[in-house]
């Protein structure tokens, strides 16, 4: 509500008769003319420090984007953990729950060195190689559905090329609305009504 009404006062020189209409229907005032321009408080104390925060994340991101290049691993693989430098502490869980999703990592991990320092895992055990299996399967599968301009809803038929273990099987059923999963010669999706 409050973003409407700010963006109304701020587009009423260029737009008048909308802008004005949105307003009085949004606030039952007179005119989105009479009312005053908006302020804008500067950075609170607490905002400026996300904003470093976030610096920190993206450069963290960024680090982690370019060892996952380096050692030929795409982001859709995911690794077991990474360690970070003792400077980066100062996150917030919300924040290092923002690094794992970006990068695709389960675990974070401090060491004590002082500085800004990254360093993925990018040891793959069986499990891990799965689950990158499964994601670059569902991603397949997505493209396949928009291909056949499938609807959001509408269930498909899979026939994949290797088996699953039964968890995977279950994850890719309920992530792409498999109605029938089958192990075939060829990877086919259909539609299904």
């Amino acid at each position: 509500h409050k973003v409407l009404i700010t963006l109304c006062k701020l587009l009423a020189p260029f737009m008048p008769y909308m802008t004005e209409e949105i307003y009085k229907n949004l606030t039952g005032e007179e005119s989105v003319h009479l009312s005053s321009w908006p302020h804008f408080a500067k950075a609170s104390l607490g905002q400026a420090q996300l904003i470093e925060d976030m610096k920190l994340v993206r450069k963290i991101v960024e680090m982690g984007l370019s060892e996952r290049k380096k050692a030929n691993i795409k982001v859709r693989q995911p690794l077991r953990k990474i360690v970070l430098g003792a400077k980066c502490k100062v996150l917030s869980d919300d924040l290092l729950q923002l690094i794992k999703d970006e990068l695709n990592i389960k675990e974070v991990i401090f060491n004590k060195a002082k500085e800004l320092s990254v360093e993925l895992d990018t040891s793959l055990d069986d499990e891990l190689l799965a689950e990158g299996k499964l994601r670059e399967l569902m991603r397949q599968v997505q493209d396949k559905r928009k291909e056949l301009g499938a609807r959001l809803d509408q269930k498909i038929d899979l026939t994949i090329t290797e088996d699953l273990d039964d968890k995977y099987k279950l994850e890719l059923r309920r992530q792409t609305l498999v109605e029938n999963l089958t192990v075939g010669p060829e990877f086919e999706v259909q539609l299904v009504g």
